[in-house]
């Protein structure tokens, strides 16, 4: 399935009710890893020779792209709105190697899959700890979002990208 059905929040909330913290954890971690390996894999395949032209176009921007590959992925990893699907394909389209993608992906998806399973797991039991399931989406609501002001400032402060670059 290339975008998901179910909230994968809810999926990491089942896994650890079924198999614990840490074996939830890890199973949902390599469930995304998968996933977002295959996604990856299908847009490299199937679309980055009609997409590197269009890339070639953006210039300075698509130079600054190419770049900062892995802050970017690293970075939208950490932004819980961004669909991970749409991560995952526009970095199979980028020239972006898959090694830089998979480490820069598992970096970004530990703290997501932790705040998840946690919002999941109290989601689950939110009849027994209904203050969890808040206290859980509050602090996550808090560090991610610092996250989004912070890539919405750093993008901001680029004004003009690689100014020494010649199109």
């Amino acid at each position: 399935m290339l975008f998901p059905v179910v909230p994968f929040v809810l999926i990491a909330g089942v896994n650890t009710l079924l198999y614990g913290w840490i074996g939830g954890f890890l199973l949902s971690l390599a469930g995304s890893l998968l996933g977002a390996s295959l996604g990856f894999w299908l847009a490299r395949t199937l679309g980055q020779e009609w997409a590197q032209p269009k890339v070639a176009k953006l210039g300075k921007w698509g130079a600054l792209i190419e770049g900062n590959c892995f802050s970017i992925i690293l970075l939208s990893r950490l932004v819980p709105i961004l669909p991970s699907a749409a991560v995952n394909y526009a970095a199979g389209l980028s020239l972006m190697t898959y090694p830089t993608f998979l480490f820069a992906t598992l970096i970004g998806k530990i703290p997501m899959i932790v705040w998840e399973s946690w919002v999941g797991h109290d989601f689950w039991h939110m009849s027994h700890h209904p203050g969890r399931l808040l206290l859980a989406l509050a602090i996550g609501s808090l560090l991610f979002g610092l996250v989004g002001v912070y890539g919405y400032f750093s993008t901001k402060w680029l004004k003009d990208p690689l100014p020494d670059l010649k199109e």
